[in-house]
């Protein structure tokens, strides 16, 4: 078994079987040669329904299980247990894998074998159909979503490793697995931090692509942001490291006075239509504002319920004044 594809999902039945039939049409290597693996992270909808209507279809190729919602890092850690390939590709129930990404990763862990240790990114896009829509669009461009775009280079910071496509040999992820406690959000920048203090090296290859099939609304992703914003308080929380890459985040009185212009500006930029740059450039300063504030409300909400914050976490809230 040359791969396994780990897959966490919840409640994405109908996205994560677009997911599946996107592997099963997979090119360049032998549908022998690699397996799938989910783990349904304690979905309430029809997913495991669908997915046990779809394991015999895989001739054993297609191993699932299920249990509570633990959240994203402990569902992909389970999987990477599991799982019985020498490579493990972690891709998210939204992904659906272009044509050759598993061969892709799998030639890319070959190239790079010589050289030592290394963990890979893919890239991930808007299928078009999702791409037209300004705010999504925005998302990926110049948002807090991916920023594929500002990668310059093959090797990457840990800023970039985004874990909705990366893979890696199993024994990587098994000596480094991802912090449980970091439910949703920054759990991947964190692993990124201590792969590469390890001595793994985190590269980019953008031929191993696939489709993010999420339509996102502005309010759905204000929800996650305060949800990364929890999980960042738990990432800076245990890894003190992580303060170096990604502070404390705060929103001092300016930017609430940015956030209230900008709200107050909304019902003028879509007077003025939606090809026009100034009700764009309103738009995505609105955006950006309200989806930070959402995030420090997430990371000062988690704070509050911390009786004993430790001692290198307090010295980098006064450092980021907050």
């Amino acid at each position: 078994m040359r791969a396994s594809v780990v897959i966490n999902t919840y409640n994405k039945g109908a996205t994560l079987e677009r997911v599946l039939e996107a592997l099963e049409r997979q090119a360049g290597i032998d549908p022998q040669a690699f397996e799938v693996v989910v783990r349904d992270d304690g979905s309430t909808d029809d997913t495991w329904a669908r997915l046990e209507r779809l394991v015999p279809r895989w001739a054993g190729r297609l191993r699932v299980s299920r249990g509570e919602n633990t959240g994203v890092s402990e569902a992909r850690n389970i999987g990477v247990r599991q799982a019985r390939g020498e490579v493990v590709i972690i891709l998210a129930d939204d992904i659906v894998a272009s044509p050759r990404l598993v061969a892709e990763h799998l030639r890319r862990q070959e190239d790079e074998r010589p050289r030592g240790p290394c963990a890979v990114v893919g890239r991930v896009r808007w299928p078009p159909e999702l791409d037209g829509d300004p705010f999504r669009h925005w998302l990926d461009n110049g948002g807090p979503q991916f920023a594929y775009g500002r990668i310059k280079d093959q090797a990457i910071s840990p800023r970039f490793f985004y874990a909705c496509n990366i893979a890696a040999r199993r024994e990587i992820l098994l000596s480094h697995p991802f912090d449980a406690s970091i439910r949703y959000g920054y759990e991947d920048t964190e692993l990124g931090i201590r792969l590469q203090r390890a001595g793994v090296r985190l590269l980019y290859h953008e031929e191993a692509w696939g489709h993010h099939h999420h339509p996102r609304s502005f309010e759905e992703f204000r929800r996650r942001q305060y949800q990364v914003g929890r999980s960042l308080y738990a990432a800076l929380r245990n890894h003190p490291e992580m303060a170096e890459e990604i502070p404390p985040p705060s929103f001092p009185l300016k930017r609430r006075v940015r956030l209230a212009l900008r709200w107050m500006a909304q019902p003028a930029a879509r007077l003025a239509g939606e090809k026009s740059p100034l009700a764009r450039h309103l738009r995505q300063r609105y955006w950006r504002t309200s989806l930070h504030r959402s995030l420090v409300r997430g990371f000062r909400d988690a704070r509050s319920e911390d009786a004993s914050p430790p001692p290198h976490l307090l010295t980098a809230l006064r450092r980021a004044r907050w």
